[in-house]
């Protein structure tokens, strides 16, 4: 099974690619059922990892007519997946700041342009986030930082707004790999405290954006974010207090020098 969401969306891609996940009916792909099965995954898993690729453009969900691959050049099917940027990890917090002002804003376009599905993939999110917290897996932390990404990325797809789908994506790529160097994989919220945090917090924003309020959706998802950068903030200067310089390069993190 898959140890990731990112590293099963990467095998279904693959086997887009090489054919081993094809119908064998033209672009038609296989269902989520016969994909779990073959890859000997969930289906909640699969399915997550479907909604990222539907997401990103590479595949198309007809409700019952099922998978369909989207036709797209070798070059954008590659450019997403395989962007991982080389900024310095001291950006992070300056790259958090422009992830603020960018999803406060998509979330405002969704709210003038989402569809009735956008607003039942959010809710699936959502489910999912009440699912983690009531059974309260071994890997929450986990599965709870997955459907944490995985809402916020669906809220700039209801924006319909592709140049900052694109833009979005780069900023994760950026966040996740700085946060990964400092020792933050997973959720930052404590488990016990997800019932206000993150289960209502990410509802709220979904029921602005389904009313379609603009100023509420975007000052919701301003609020929600600030509050995530000052404790990713906060950690990153603890980590650097404790020993661990800044890497500017790209490297896993060094003790810091000492003074003698």
């Amino acid at each position: 099974m898959a140890n990731s969401r990112q590293e099963l969306v990467s095998r279904i891609y693959d086997g887009i690619r090489d054919g081993s996940l094809a119908a064998g009916d033209g672009d038609r792909l296989p269902s989520e059922r016969e994909i779990a099965s073959a890859l000997g995954a969930s289906r909640t898993a699969v399915r997550e990892a479907l909604i990222v690729l539907d997401t990103l453009g590479y595949i198309e969900a007809r409700g019952r007519e099922g998978l369909y691959l989207r036709r797209l050049s070798e070059e954008n099917l590659n450019r997403s997946l395989d962007f991982y940027s080389s900024w310095p990890t001291s950006m992070l917090p300056q790259v958090f700041q422009v992830r603020i002002l960018l999803e406060s804003e998509a979330a405002g376009l969704a709210a003038n342009h989402r569809t009735e599905e956008d607003m039942q993939r959010m809710g699936y999110c959502i489910q999912s986030m009440i699912r983690i917290h009531a059974e309260r897996p071994v890997d929450w932390n986990t599965q709870g930082s997955n459907i944490n990404d995985l809402f916020h990325r669906l809220v700039i797809e209801a924006s319909h707004n592709e140049v900052l789908l694109r833009i979005h994506e780069g900023l994760l790529r950026i966040i996740k790999k700085a946060s990964a160097t400092f020792g933050v994989e997973s959720m930052i919220t404590p488990l016990d405290q997800w019932e206000e945090r993150v289960i209502k917090g990410h509802r709220i924003i979904m029921e602005a954006i389904e009313k379609m309020d603009e100023k509420v959706s975007r000052d919701l998802m301003r609020r929600h974010l600030a509050i995530t950068a000052a404790k990713l903030n906060a950690f990153y200067i603890e980590r650097i207090e404790h020993g661990f310089s800044v890497p500017s390069d790209g490297l896993p993190p060094r003790p810091a020098a000492r003074p003698r």
